[in-house]
């Protein structure tokens, strides 16, 4: 629908366009040959537009079709980087040997909290351990959808109420208290 609305406003302004500037004739001032030059250019500068527009139409037919197709394959592609396998499927992405969902846990939770939520996935989902946190976060921008906060992992720090957490602006590793609101991303072990 939004290629044959502007499909027409072209239509229009080609039609503007021959309409300020289609020679001025009347009866005692027949053509010229400079009248007729001004028209065949015209002329050009319409078959160019209509040829313009079929390319367009051509395009978006195209583009509509192989869409879908394009990120399924994008999607299932596996791509080599900082010596892990990356499978990147339609809910998860595969590094190495964990899968780690592509979108974080919505909220933010407390550890205790985290790990519930993360267990719900069902299937073997859970908090990452420290070491996998640190590859995920090696891989970043090829997974996505972080944000530049403090992520939980499973591994508990010196005390039994600390936990270590990863901040994604930098990669540093905090440990925070059990109780405070972290992100969270979920991995099973394939």
């Amino acid at each position: 629908m939004k290629f044959a609305g502007f499909c027409f406003i072209m239509i229009g302004i080609l039609l503007v366009v021959i309409w300020y500037n289609y020679p001025e004739t009347n009866s005692t001032n027949p053509l010229n040959i400079d009248d007729i030059k001004k028209a065949l250019g015209i002329v050009k500068i319409c078959a160019g537009a209509i040829i313009f527009l079929i390319f367009l139409a051509g395009i978006s037919l195209l583009s509509e079709e192989t869409s879908s197709s394009v990120i399924k394959a994008e999607l299932a592609k596996t791509i080599l980087t900082n010596d892990s396998i990356l499978e990147i499927t339609n809910n998860s992405i595969k590094i190495g040997n964990i899968e780690v969902t592509r979108n974080d846990l919505p909220g933010k939770y407390n550890w205790e909290d985290a790990k519930k939520t993360s267990a719900s996935l069902g299937d073997g989902w859970r908090l990452p351990t420290k070491l996998e946190l640190a590859e995920i976060f090696s891989n970043r921008y090829m997974i996505g959808n972080f944000t530049s906060s403090y992520y939980w992992s499973s591994s508990i720090g010196e005390y039994s109420n600390i936990v270590w957490t990863k901040y994604f602006f930098n990669g540093s590793e905090v440990r925070e208290h059990m109780i405070d609101k972290c992100n969270a991303r979920a991995v099973r072990s394939i």
